[in-house]
């Protein structure tokens, strides 16, 4: 199953929200207990998870991009327009 383009933006939203709220609640913890640990690794695979979803999304927008330059060619191809431009 693929991911709609707003599905992925939707996810990105809700990792930025998780992001700052864990950094917060990071910085409010003591620097060397657990439950700042915790949160660390939390926090760090959270953003990794953001930068999957964010590099998704440009590889999803430049593949839609091209598929409908793709698109617009058959259709000047199939309707004989191409000496227009």
């Amino acid at each position: 199953m693929t991911m709609s383009i707003d599905h992925i933006r939707e996810n990105i939203r809700v990792l930025q929200d998780d992001v700052l709220y864990l950094e917060q609640r990071l910085d409010e913890a003591a620097p060397d207990s657990l439950e700042a640990e915790s949160r660390e690794r939390i926090l760090n695979v959270k953003y990794r998870l953001l930068q999957e979803q964010r590099d998704l999304l440009d590889r999803r927008e430049s593949g839609s991009a091209r598929e409908a330059a793709e698109a617009r060619w058959r259709f000047h191809e199939e309707n004989d327009t191409l000496d227009l431009y």
